[in-house]
């Protein structure tokens, strides 16, 4: 048996008709500048050790939480002010050029084609998301809307909490509700976020985050690469990075992931040869589940999940 990697989702799927973006970590790779900036700051103070995995608890905060945290838990003889203005002399210089990350472009292009409407919900201060725009207009100019949580004056709490993705939902035109809105987010304050606003939240967290930090998302991703929007009742892609890998089995043969309207939280179980994906539908199950069963398996992690009420119906891919 062969084993599809990046997609693992941990709820059942509703359908969304709303798309809100953040920013830093989903669109962009900024995530890798903030990290090393911070890193570098804090262990200018001698005997101070900036451990890897203590930026996961920063991301997806704002700028001036997250500074006065750093400040905070490293007892650093440092105020604020002059604490930010270090490290936006470090970073304001290098963001304007980070990469998109893999498959961003690719969707957000995909979704505002077939009239989608998109946002952004950051929680990155104005001035600094102005400068990651500067050179890419092309792509944000895409997004109906942006809500910067670190100045907006409406976000009265930032990330985790959900003020900046509920004004996100209330500005578009029709302000949908938010069960209708669909997030995509790489950080743990994040996905708690979207989840306390009541919307569902496909998580494409950083390779080293644990599976405790992102099993709350209704679906996470190794990259958007893997994303399928149907899954969400949202336009299908036509190819993401599993019907890349199946039909590069023999080129000249079209392969459908999956059907219009197939998916309806039953088990579904695919079936795929060189020639064809066939999807079969089986009556619903409970235990441990996985529709794109990525890189984990109830067999080979016993750390994998069997909640009912965190996991959805089982979807396996065989190989024949």
């Amino acid at each position: 048996m062969s084993k599809l990697k990046g997609c693992c989702p941990t709820k059942k799927f509703k359908p969304v008709t709303h798309c809100i973006f953040d920013l830093d970590g989903t669109i962009l790779s900024s995530e890798v500048v903030y990290k090393k900036v911070l890193k570098s700051l804090v262990e200018d103070y001698e005997g101070k050790v900036f451990p890897n995995e203590y930026h996961e608890l920063l991301t997806g905060m704002p700028e001036t939480d997250t500074l006065k945290k750093i400040i905070r838990d490293f007892e650093l003889p440092i105020e604020l002010e002059p604490f930010r203005k270090k490290f936006r002399e470090e970073t304001d210089h290098l963001i304007a050029d980070v990469d998109f990350m893999p498959g961003a472009v690719t969707l957000i292009k995909h979704l505002h084609q077939h009239g989608i409407p998109l946002a952004i919900g950051t929680s990155s201060p104005q001035d600094s998301a102005d400068i990651k725009f500067s050179k890419k207009r092309e792509i944000f100019d895409l997004f109906h809307h942006v809500v910067c949580g670190g100045t907006d004056p409406e976000v009265i709490h930032g990330k985790p909490a959900p003020d900046t993705f509920l004004l996100a939902a209330k500005r578009f035109p029709d302000s949908p509700s938010p069960e209708k809105c669909l997030v995509f987010e790489d950080a743990t304050n994040g996905v708690t976020a979207a989840l306390s606003a009541g919307m569902q939240v496909v998580m494409i967290p950083d390779p080293s985050v644990p599976y405790e930090s992102w099993k709350r998302a209704t679906l996470r991703l190794d990259s958007l690469e893997c994303m399928v929007p149907e899954l969400f009742g949202l336009p299908p892609l036509p190819e993401n990075c599993f019907t890349k890998l199946i039909s590069a089995k023999d080129p000249k043969d079209k392969v459908d992931f999956m059907e219009k309207d197939e998916y309806k939280g039953q088990k579904m179980k695919a079936e795929f040869s060189k020639k064809k994906v066939s999807v079969k539908e089986e009556p619903k199950i409970n235990g441990d589940s996985d529709v794109m069963k990525a890189n984990r398996s109830q067999e080979s992690d016993p750390n994998f999940a069997e909640s009912d009420e965190e996991l959805i119906d089982e979807t396996n891919y065989k190989e024949i």
